[in-house]
Order: structure tokens, then C-alpha cells, then sequence
């Protein structure tokens, strides 16, 4: 259970909007403004997720990535990443004498994502990645004794993956992910490669920073946006968003 959790966290998004709709009044909202908001706005976006390896027995690679970037136009993200992986067990043909080595991952990267799928509640993409890291290997022996004298640090090599992300938005702010792709490894030993030329997978927790905020302190604008972006798709909901809105905005003007 804890794992789970770990990687529930470790797939915690943040975006922060470059630009705010919340200082507007209501009433002046229009259609153009809220599609702006849902979807055409640029927004900073701070990502931490992790990928494991999958459809191979053995060694399970977790690769954990810290991206920051911008999504843009709305079917655009592209930035700047930094690369860790949790610790795994390897050997090494040319150390007989050592029983294993704790293995780690270190490095930094740059993606891009296209949207192919964007709407309120349903997101699909296509993530390239590319990035240059350093394996570092601690020694063991076989009875689990440390050897300081054996450890080494590779040279840096390259970590390409390509892949297919899905996202289900729960509410304004909240949403699920998964992530299916393929990591092949550049310039690796034959068995570093081995280990990381593998297909992977990615699940994760998503938190639109500033939107969430936008609904702690201006929820009935959130609900009259809502509102509005609803009104010709789903009327009914639109109409309980308006009712709820003007309700909060009566609570809060009775109050002053």
C-alpha cells in the first residue's frame, strides 16, 4: 500500500496559469474569454512522475523525472527535466569478483508533448523525451559487505522514450493519469542497456495548481464559468452551476 501511495505522489502535477480570469467580473464573462480559459491559456506546469518497467521480468527500472515547462495553444507542452532513479540490483560480466552493484540513475532531459485530445475532461498525448545520464554503482559482495574500492560512475549516455499519455478529469482542478510507452537507451554498456531498453508504464495524481486556488477563493466564479462553458453542451448542468454559483455569491454579499 505505501508503493502506491508513493507513486500516487510522485505523479502529483502542478500548473500555475500565466494570466488570471479571476480578477474579471462575472457578468462581463464571454464565451471567447471562458474557451480562452479552459483551454487556450498558457500555463507554467511543474511535473513529477515516475515511469516503471513493464513486460519484462527481472529488474524493474523506476525512473522519476521533475519536468518543467509550458503548455501552450492548447495542444502543445515542451521543457526541461531532471532525471533520478530509484536504486536496482545489477552485475557486471567484467567484476566476477563482486556479488552485485546498487545501481542509480542521475541526468537531465528536455520533452515535448503533443495533444491529440483536449477538452474538459478527457486528455491524450504523445511525450518525447530526451535525455543524457550517469549510472552510479555501488559494490557489494555476496554477503551484502560494502566495497567503496569497486564503485564507478559511468559516462553519461543517452535515455530516448516515446509514448502515449491519458488523463480523466474528475473536476475543475483534479484529475487521473496513465502513460504506456517504450525507453531505449544511447551509448550504454550492453548491460545497462539491457536494463533500461524496456517498455514502461506511468500512473499518477494530476493538481492544476491555479485552479484550484481560483475555486477555494473565487468559487462562484469558477461555477459561473463552468456555467457558462456548459450552457449549449449540457444545459441541466449548466443551470445547477449558475444556481450554485448565484447562491455562494448571496452567502458571501449577506456576510458583508
Amino acid at each position: 500500500m505505501k508503493q502506491v501511495w508513493f507513486i500516487l505522489v510522485l505523479g502529483f502535477i502542478s500548473e500555475v496559469s500565466l494570466g488570471q480570469v479571476s480578477n474579471v467580473e462575472v457578468d462581463s464573462l464571454t464565451d471567447e474569454q471562458i474557451e480562452y480559459d479552459f483551454y487556450h491559456k498558457t500555463k507554467f506546469e511543474l511535473e513529477l512522475s515516475q515511469t516503471n518497467t513493464w513486460l519484462k521480468k527481472g529488474i524493474n527500472v523506476k525512473i522519476r523525472s521533475l519536468n518543467i515547462g509550458l503548455q501552450f495553444k492548447r495542444n502543445y507542452k515542451f521543457g526541461v527535466s531532471g532525471i533520478l532513479s530509484k536504486r536496482y540490483q545489477t552485475t557486471y560480466e567484467d567484476y566476477p569478483e563482486i556479488g552485485y552493484f546498487e545501481t542509480s540513475l542521475l541526468g537531465f532531459g528536455t520533452y515535448f508533448e503533443y495533444l491529440l485530445i483536449k477538452n474538459y475532461r478527457l486528455e491524450v498525448g504523445f511525450p518525447l523525451a530526451v535525455g543524457k545520464v550517469w549510472a552510479t554503482n555501488e559494490a557489494y559482495s555476496t554477503e551484502k559487505t560494502r566495497i567503496p574500492a569497486s564503485d564507478f560512475t559511468s559516462n553519461g549516455f543517452g535515455l530516448f522514450s516515446i509514448g502515449a499519455n491519458g488523463e480523466y478529469s474528475i473536476n475543475y482542478w483534479l484529475a487521473f493519469g496513465l502513460g504506456l510507452g517504450y525507453r531505449f537507451s544511447i551509448g550504454a554498456n550492453s548491460n545497462t542497456s539491457q536494463n533500461l531498453t524496456t517498455p514502461y508504464y506511468s500512473f499518477g495524481i494530476k493538481l492544476q495548481l491555479g485552479k484550484f486556488v481560483k475555486t477555494i477563493f473565487h468559487h462562484e466564479q469558477v461555477l459561473q464559468m463552468k456555467s457558462i462553458y456548459f450552457r449549449d453542451r449540457r444545459p441541466s448542468k449548466s443551470e445547477k452551476m449558475r444556481k450554485r454559483s448565484e447562491n455562494i455569491y448571496n452567502r458571501k454579499a449577506s456576510k458583508k
